[in-house]
């Protein structure tokens, strides 16, 4: 049941018209259901799955609260010498709490998602050794939306454990807050606080929601139909050649734009559902083609993976004991910048490891992950070194020409990070990128698209990078196409409604409802 599916939208629009009629004490159970109906619907029976990860949250959750209260009301009856070791008596039950959940969480998507991985490498291994050994390999195929609800499993427990709210006691508000279905192909990977209160409480019916979800799901559906999935049409046809020289260069700049229209587009569709149930969910993309360095390129693409890596991830290993123990080593020995840079690049190397390995089960993913860590890092030790020679050059980093060099530098890195993404291995990337350099093509119009397909993508990405400034300046465009008179508004929703329904690409043979991140 993909999201720009006639099924979706019937289960969207038939959830909303009944949400709004029955009282706003019972509203929150209309959208259990309809997670129900729609889990069940795409995935059958492994919906037990995620029934799983939702009774070891909620009852992890559970028992994590129970100790807290325990420790609360107990501490207050020691002594002060009996104080210290009742609360880390109570520490380690609860990290063992912790413990045994994320087991079950990050168990089940290992298995699943990454068992033919492990095995692969354990047998090739055994192989190059000349050992006798072999483990059997097995496919399995993956419930709807594992890689997401397991950081929001993972998020969950770890905020109860840490103190940021209270574990909540309803089975099934939990298993909304898991399951909320506009977001379970995609993301964004929400926090519990964050949807708890708009999921439960029942909202009101306001006009100016489901006006503003219409536009980002009619916004959502052209960047989808009429750019990504054209533009697609042109990347498949050359990633499956030999092509080189400017063909293989542009089937790489289009992949991007392809890989960021569809993305973008899903979060305007998953977001864009939301509002129509007065649900705001986090932006995933805030311009990221506009960074002037890859951190912050990172800080503008997929938003809610990057703030979950440095909460759960860059945090727990800079505050574990072997991080501390780094420290202590390297203050003592290894004085000024460069100590510094150690410093950083440790816990930073297990958040671009986990990023690069929670889009997939293979090297070129981890390699993807370590592709932004070594970029980052090289421009991290050598700043000092840049900043001295611009400093001589009289450059100053916020003059115009020097912001357009540094977006520009920027553009690039991610386009071979892209390169790597797209590739179906990293000796197809490394091959591409040679002949981007050896191979002298310049017949670009031959591979899936006519001039008039190149017309609509350049009118396409026109209209995005429009949207874009817009957004930069922090303008409100919904508010703004709201502020003209009805005849503009409805010349504006109906050039991009007829635009779709014309120069859209869908229909049989097409695939226009497999999205790219869907497959995460």
């Amino acid at each position: 049941m993909s999201l720009i599916s006639i099924p979706f939208m019937f289960l969207v629009l038939f959830t909303c018209l009944i949400y709004y009629i029955v009282p706003k004490a019972f509203r929150w159970c209309i959208l259990l259901v309809a997670n129900i109906i729609f889990y069940f619907a795409a995935s059958h029976s492994l919906i037990i799955f995620l029934i799983a990860s939702i009774i070891s949250i909620y009852v992890g959750g559970l028992f994590l609260q129970q100790q807290t209260d325990y420790q609360k009301s107990k501490i207050k009856t020691l002594e002060k010498e009996e104080k210290k070791e009742f609360k880390n008596k109570i520490k380690k039950r609860k990290k063992w709490i912790v413990f045994f959940t994320l087991c079950v969480n990050v168990g089940i998507l290992l298995y699943l998602k990454y068992y033919g991985f492990f095995v692969g490498n354990i047998n090739g291994l055994c192989k190059v050794l000349h050992i006798d050994f072999l483990i059997p390999m097995k496919k399995f195929i993956l419930p709807l939306g594992i890689s997401y609800y397991t950081l929001m499993a993972i998020s969950y427990i770890v905020d109860v454990y840490r103190g940021k709210y209270k574990a909540c006691k309803n089975l099934g508000k939990v298993a909304l807050y898991l399951s909320f279905f506009p977001q379970m192909t995609e993301g964004p990977i929400s926090r519990f606080d964050q949807l708890s209160d708009q999921l439960y409480d029942g909202n009101h019916f306001e006009l100016k929601n489901i006006k503003t979800g219409l536009y980002l799901i009619l916004w959502g559906l052209f960047k989808k139909l009429v750019i990504a999935d054209r533009a697609a049409l042109y990347v498949n046809t050359v990633f499956g050649t030999s092509s080189g020289g400017l063909t293989a260069f542009l089937a790489i700049v289009l992949y991007t734009f392809q890989i960021y229209a569809e993305f973008s587009g899903a979060m305007d569709l998953v977001r864009g559902t939301g509002y129509l149930f007065g649900v705001y969910m986090e932006p995933n993309f805030t311009q990221p083609f506009f960074s002037k360095t890859i951190a912050e390129f990172w800080r503008r693409w997929h938003r809610t993976l990057g703030t979950w890596l440095k909460d759960y991830v860059f945090y727990s290993v800079s505050l574990s004991s072997m991080n501390m123990n780094l420290n202590r080593s390297v203050k003592k020995h290894i004085k000024g910048y460069f100590g510094k840079f150690i410093l950083s690049a440790f816990p930073l190397f297990f958040v671009w490891f986990f990023n690069g390995f929670w889009h997939g089960a293979s090297w070129k993913y981890i390699v993807y992950g370590l592709y932004y860590y070594f970029i980052m890092m090289l421009g991290l030790l050598l700043q000092p070194y840049f900043n001295k020679l611009k400093e001589q050059c009289h450059i100053h980093n916020e003059s115009k020409v020097y912001t357009i060099f540094s977006v520009l530098r920027t553009t690039l890195v991610v386009l071979g990070g892209m390169l790597i993404f797209r590739s179906h291995s990293l000796t197809d990337a490394w091959s591409m990128l040679i002949r981007v350099f050896t191979v002298h093509d310049f017949d670009i119009l031959l591979h899936g698209l006519t001039s008039f397909d190149f017309l609509i993508l350049i009118l396409g990405f026109i209209m995005m990078f429009i949207v874009s400034i817009l957004k930069e300046q922090k303008k409100d465009l919904y508010s703004i196409l709201d502020e003209k008179s009805l005849c503009i508004r409805y010349i504006v929703i109906l050039v991009i409604l007829f635009m779709i329904i014309v120069l859209g690409i869908y229909g049989e043979g097409y695939n226009a409802s497999d999205f790219i991140y869907g497959e995460f």
